[in-house]
């Protein structure tokens, strides 16, 4: 009796022992450490051919590390600046096999500044071809909605931090060429449409997504926390022939990007589940770990503005000071004459223009926006404004504005129109940056061109500066005469370059370089965030014209 009993013990242990390599082996081959961390992609100045300052100092970058739960985002210190991290798959994986992407929301900050209002947030998920390295190979490094590093797909979430939130569908534009003939992939673009879904919430108050991706032989089936968001409703009603336009094999780079423009806010994920369906879908795992960048960026201290030469703009946008930045529908170019030339592929066009973190001006100190338009007749627009604890187009901090405001010049064949726009009483702090949105009345009109933009004291120093503006050039203008009184255009050493790196406010001393320590998440942010407003996704509907 006793022998048997020991024999089949034997047996029962030899056949438990016999499952563990198998086991192992089926966890493991499903994610061997195929995940990784990224910045903004537009903060990689050798992928986006700009040039930078010797003072341009990159945004820390977050790191990562496995653990019980999967793959871990390890958060940088954001002190100062506000956060943006990109999770990628190192390689691209066959979408047309099946994809189940599950992760949690750590620690995030939702939104909410110091006024007590809604900044601009978001997580994206996207399938994408990647950005091109210098050595011809492509990386997950996206940038959605707004840069070229890669086509594809994503969807940008606006989290309520409730379990209640918006999907926001987004494509691509399809592959051109460069100068070259090389392809170049197209830029992602929002979707003005949007459905609201609901999040599930973990034991701990995390907000938890899922992605699912399935091929059915003609389409992709794509869906969000089981919503479907590929039948056109929300993708744009092109997802499928985007996709297999940019990849017919389905290769594509899966992507998970975090941003808030909450100063000092947190931004940190796990991806819990990963695999072809969400039957076989296991948690990430992998030996390998990343640290996460210092964040050394200093701001510099807000500038005393009698140190501004009157009748000159405080900061100064031109293709000599800075390298606009485009937002939708539209590639810029630099014109022989120091102008830019704006190239729309769209009715809706927007371009951003910031300012630089080693120049800070108090906007009370020059609360008027003003630009320069040459050959683009627009009946209106909107302009959101930032300064302060607001550092992007924001809901709240915009103003319309109109050509009817401005001064028009008829030059020849060439008609220019200056606008500006009185910012007084409307916001405090540091200036950030401007956004100008425009929606043209039809698509034929392509062309126009930024001659400048700056930030003055007043709407009578601005056209001073106008009328000097034009008198450097030795262009007659049917504009009114103007007294004696108006100074030369400022020099480049009073303008002020943007970079694309969240600055921050700032008081009268410089900060220190921050090496504080990494941020691990833990919902934190998550329990007890009151749920806050869906973020429009485009100025009202404007009027745009070119005259005849």
């Amino acid at each position: 009796m006793n022998t048997k009993r020991i024999i089949a013990l034997l047996i029962a242990a030899i056949m438990v022992l016999s499952l563990i390599p198998v086991m192992t082996i089926s966890t493991s081959a499903a994610s061997e450490g195929d995940w990784t961390t990224y910045q903004s992609a537009a903060n990689y100045p050798e992928l986006t051919g700009e040039e930078v300052d010797d003072d341009y100092i990159a945004p820390p970058e977050a790191g990562y590390e496995y653990t019980n739960d999967g793959f871990a985002v390890v958060q940088p210190s954001w002190e100062g600046i506000t956060p943006w991290v990109t999770v990628s798959s190192k390689q691209t994986v066959n979408v047309k096999d099946g994809l189940y992407l599950e992760f949690r929301v750590d620690d995030y900050s939702y939104g909410w500044n110091a006024e007590g209002g809604n900044n601009d947030h978001w997580i994206s998920v996207s399938l994408n071809t990647g950005a091109l390295e210098p050595d011809g190979t492509r990386t997950g490094k996206v940038c959605p909605p707004q840069t070229n590093f890669g086509g594809g797909w994503n969807a940008l979430l606006r989290s309520q931090g409730e379990g209640g939130g918006a999907i926001h569908g987004c494509n691509t534009k399809p592959d051109s060429k460069d100068e070259a003939g090389n392809d170049v992939p197209g830029y992602f673009r929002a979707v003005e449409s949007y459905a609201n879904v609901a999040t599930p919430m973990d034991e701990d108050g995390c907000e938890v997504y899922t992605l699912e991706v399935t091929w059915d032989g003609s389409a992709y089936v794509i869906k969000i926390n089981g919503h479907l968001v590929s039948d056109g409703s929300i993708a744009g009603g092109v997802t499928t022939a985007l996709l297999e336009e940019l990849s017919p094999e389905g290769e594509f780079f899966v992507g998970i990007t975090m941003m808030d423009t909450v100063i000092g806010g947190s931004a940190g994920l796990t991806i819990t589940k990963f695999g072809t369906s969400a039957e076989t879908a296991v948690k990430p795992v992998g030996s390998d770990s990343k640290e996460p960048t210092e964040n050394n960026i200093v701001i510099a201290p807000i500038a005393d503005p009698t140190t501004v030469p009157e009748n000159t703009p405080a900061i100064l946008w031109n293709p000599d000071t800075y390298n606009l930045k485009p937002g939708n529908n539209c590639a810029f170019s630099v014109l022989g004459d120091n102008t830019w030339r704006g190239d729309a592929s769209d009715t809706f066009v927007n371009f951003q223009l910031n300012a630089k973190r080693s120049w800070s001006y108090e906007v009370t100190d020059f609360p008027v926006f003003g630009i320069m338009l040459r050959n683009f007749w627009i009946d209106a627009g909107t302009l959101y404004y930032a300064a302060g604890n607001i550092t992007s187009a924001t809901e709240g901090y915009s103003l319309p504005f109109s050509v009817y405001d401005g001064e028009i010049y008829d030059i020849g064949d060439d008609e220019y129109i200056f606008i500006p726009v009185d910012l007084t009483d409307m916001i405090e702090g540091r200036i950030y940056g401007m956004r100008v949105d425009v929606t043209m009345e039809s698509e034929d009109i392509r062309e126009f061109d930024i001659c400048f933009a700056g930030m003055y004291r007043s709407e009578e120093e601005a056209y001073a500066y106008v009328d000097a503006w034009f008198a450097e050039r030795e262009l007659e203008t049917n504009a009114p005469e103007e007294d004696d009184t108006t100074a030369a255009p400022a020099d480049e050493t009073t303008a002020a370059p943007a970079d694309e790196t969240t600055a921050a406010p700032t008081d009268d001393t410089t900060a220190a370089p921050n090496v504080t320590e990494p941020v691990k998440g833990g919902c934190g942010s998550v329990i007890g965030v009151s749920a806050v407003a869906v973020l429009a996704a485009a100025a009202a509907a404007v009027a745009l014209k070119k005259k005849d």
